[in-house]
């Protein structure tokens, strides 16, 4: 009988070594071969948001609203994106992982992610991962959008029962390694080593046909923790009034919807009062001084395309109105006005550098207990309501984006139920002082 081979242990840790080089070799290349994603100046990572203040957002398409508890999604049609310019990147090569909280409200399952996205403005060169309703639950759809915006499909989970999600939060989440990439839902990993297309860049959300609230967008380094992907419990949010500039679209559009609470905008440093007697508590602000004319106080939002509605009960005199489309949040240079001028007349305008110039004016009924204004606006001109009832209509805009805000002349009032409408929240000044 032949004695074993001294040599076998040196082959075979030969074989071990040139396994593992090989392994290196064709990781490094398809690393190479992986698109990283451009930097951005505003690149972070980790970064969290809960929408407890507004967060600049892209909403493709669908009706976006931001409420106590998350970001709603309201309407019930397919592929409704909304994407987030806070780019992240990944100039090393550890893994880490980008996250959403969900809570399936009604309809079908339908929520979803978008990460490693290429764009903020449109699904390019990024992957998506969402859930997609079989007939006896869900199951987990992923795959990656190429340079045309065409979707590919990478793969899809088995069924899941649909108590999963239903009327509780969940988690969703894509854990980023070097060449391939790991879905959980909640703590359980659904699918694992995925081929990666695309490293860093941004985040989105998804919904289709679903009433959907968001809780939470997060990204970080590492692989998360058990605790991390475990559902954390919120109370059910306070349902927002709805705006009645213009009855909802039938068709899919990209609007969201502020409902600010002033009391929390004043404890952030986030009103800007440019005079007047000003008192904040929850949705009403108050502004109790008579005397002198264009007290203003602005709101911390740059907008787009506003549709902006507010009820204003006037205590001593009549003088309340709304500004909007002003390139400032510390002045009313350029910005647009309107607002009752007496008890019977309304005047809109704007103020150019020697003062206001007015555009219009109308006779009302005589303006008595709560009323309601309301202004929508477009690239290049706007409308006026009150009481729901039009006013005018077709007035010349010279600039579409700019701050939101309430003012007053020689008359006290409050507001109340500030409702606002828009496409595009170009930032949110949270860290504004009233000198």
């Amino acid at each position: 009988m032949e004695s074993p081979s001294k040599t076998t242990p040196l082959f075979s840790t030969l074989a071990i070594l040139v396994a593992i080089s090989i392994y290196a070799i064709i990781s490094t290349v398809l690393y190479v071969l992986i698109f990283i994603q451009p930097t951005k100046p505003n690149s972070a990572l980790p970064f969290k948001t809960e929408w407890a203040t507004p967060e600049a957002m892209n909403p493709l398409a669908g009706q976006w609203v931001m409420e106590v508890g998350g970001l709603h999604q309201l309407e019930r049609a397919n592929d409704l994106t909304v994407i987030f310019p806070q780019y992240y990147t990944n100039d090393k090569r550890t893994p880490y992982y980008v996250q959403t909280q969900f809570r399936l409200l009604d309809g079908e399952a339908g929520a979803g992610l978008l990460f490693n996205m290429g764009s903020d403005t449109a699904t390019l060169n990024g992957h998506m991962l969402r859930l997609l309703p079989a007939p006896d639950g869900f199951s987990v759809l992923y795959g990656f959008y190429d340079a045309e915006g065409a979707y590919n499909g990478q793969g899809q989970t088995a069924t899941r029962p649909l108590d999963q999600v239903m009327n509780q939060s969940a988690t969703l989440t894509a854990v980023v390694g070097i060449t391939t990439y790991d879905i959980y839902l909640n703590q359980e990993k659904v699918a694992e080593r995925i081929p990666l297309l695309y490293r860093g860049g941004a985040s989105g959300l998804l919904s289709a046909n679903a009433d959907i609230l968001f809780e939470r967008l997060q990204g970080d380094f590492g692989q998360p923790t058990r605790e991390q992907l475990t559902p954390q419990v919120k109370p059910q949010p306070t349902p927002v009034p709805s705006v009645s500039v213009d009855a909802a679209p039938t068709e899919p559009s990209a609007t969201l919807l502020l409902a600010p609470d002033f009391s929390q905008l004043q404890v952030q440093g986030a009103l800007r009062v440019l005079s007047g007697e000003w008192q904040f508590e929850g949705l009403r602000a108050t502004q109790s001084t008579t005397a002198g004319f264009d007290h203003t106080v602005f709101l911390p939002y740059q907008l787009e395309n506003v549709q902006i509605e507010v009820s204003i009960t006037h205590l001593e005199r009549v003088g309340a109105g709304l500004i909007f489309a002003s390139p400032s949040y510390e002045s009313l240079a350029n910005a647009y006005m309107v607002r009752f001028l007496d008890a019977q007349t309304l005047i809109w305008g704007y103020f150019d550098p020697n003062g206001f110039v007015a555009q219009g004016t109308a006779t009302l009924p005589t303006v008595d207990g709560t009323q309601t204004l309301a202004v929508k606006s477009d690239a290049t001109s706007y409308a006026i309501r009150v009481n729901d009832a039009l006013i005018a209509e077709a007035i010349p805009l010279n600039q579409n984006m700019g701050y939101v805000g309430l003012t007053m002349s020689e008359s006290s009032a409050y507001f109340e139920n500030l409702n606002i409408h828009f496409s595009h929240l170009n930032s949110f000044l949270g860290q504004a002082t009233n000198e």
